[in-house]
């Protein structure tokens, strides 16, 4: 059907509602970086915190790969304690800082996997143990633990283990949580042990043989009747691509920032849970909210009316949180084919038998 919305009235209102996701968008205000407003990332006095954080570990005999890890994951975690005292510092003495009003868009998307895919097969998640193998921040724990889930993270980077467990300490679910380092491939929980083993941004690191291993074990760990869940990156989507791209740029300007593991592969996660004997039972796409600006020609022109149901905000400084509820209401409304074009994570859901 022929349309007279135009792509720059789309575009408007789509870059009117960015929901930034990452640490190096962060700014105060809610601004996109620029020259005049450099990120958190690169902010007086991260250095400190990181070198505090990696001095406090237990163990520090680490491979180089571990130790680049290590350095990352204390990073990002500095990045948030500056982000947290700058929001507190905006909003006043009485608000407590959330992660949502930090990166909202790496929240909501966190936030979907969970409302979308596990609570619509675990309702009844109280007391319910969970695992996240290869878990990073955690924050998708963290949004499990309050639903009251016992919450597990396992990791190779004890500083994102720390990181995890200031994260839950602020949700004040430190209670509902635990926390093991070791290897991936030689997971330390006994067998049948979880109601659910997932991962999110994993197996896309990994090379064919490495995710069957990897499969492997988080399958043993888990329950019979119980969940194995996959998400990966979608790498045809526009709004992902944006993000990489100038992502890549910042690592490339900026190379004590970078994320140690750099290999990008296409994974399928429906594929994997096949083949791994595993019955599918959802597959899907989550978060088409952009995280930076986006340009002409990404926007299929059958989509228009679909994105012109977002609200002309005309360039005002709209609540973050109302900028989450947009995107997860415009979400609900998304045909299959729509989270599939723009959604920034596929995700499948398995039950073991």
């Amino acid at each position: 059907m022929q349309t007279t919305i135009s792509e720059s009235d789309v575009l408007n209102l789509i870059n009117g509602l960015v929901l930034p996701r990452k640490s190096f968008d962060f700014t105060p205000n809610g601004d996109l970086p620029s020259d005049e407003k450099p990120p958190i990332t690169r902010r007086e006095g991260i250095d400190d915190i990181v070198n505090a954080l990696l001095s406090g570990r237990e163990q520090k005999s680490n491979p180089e790969w571990v130790e680049a890890l290590d350095r990352w994951w204390a990073r990002e975690h500095a990045a948030t304690i500056i982000a947290f005292a700058l929001l507190k510092e905006r909003h006043g003495r009485e608000y407590t800082p959330r992660y949502e009003d930090y990166l909202p868009g790496r929240h909501l998307m966190y936030k979907r996997l969970v409302d979308d895919a596990i609570l619509s097969f675990m309702p009844d998640i109280k007391n319910r143990k969970v695992a996240e193998i290869g878990s990073g921040s955690g924050i998708s724990l963290t949004m499990l633990a309050r639903e009251g889930a016992i919450a597990h993270a396992f990791d190779i980077s004890e500083t994102a283990l720390g990181f995890f467990k200031y994260l839950a300490r602020q949700s004040s679910v430190e209670n509902r949580i635990r926390t093991k380092k070791g290897d991936f491939y030689q997971i330390d929980f006994s067998n049948d042990e979880f109601d659910l083993a997932y991962n999110v941004g994993v197996f896309e690191h990994r090379t064919p043989k490495e995710r069957i291993k990897l499969l492997e074990e988080m399958k043993r760990i888990t329950i019979p009747g119980g969940y194995i869940m996959i998400a990966v990156p979608n790498l045809i989507s526009p709004h992902y691509k944006k993000m990489r791209e100038r992502e890549e740029s910042i690592f490339q300007k900026f190379k004590q920032y970078m994320y140690p593991e750099r290999d990008f592969h296409d994974v399928d996660p429906r594929e994997l849970l096949t083949e791994a004997g595993l019955d599918v039972l959802k597959h899907d796409y989550v978060l088409i909210a952009p995280s930076a600006p986006i340009g002409r020609k990404v926007i299929h022109q059958e989509d228009y009316e679909f994105f012109m149901k977002l609200p002309n905000i005309n360039g005002g400084n709209i609540p973050t949180a109302e900028k989450i509820k947009i995107w997860e209401l415009l979400e609900a409304r998304a045909t299959p084919l729509q989270r599939q074009r723009y959604g920034w994570f596929v995700y499948s859901i398995s039950r073991k038998s």
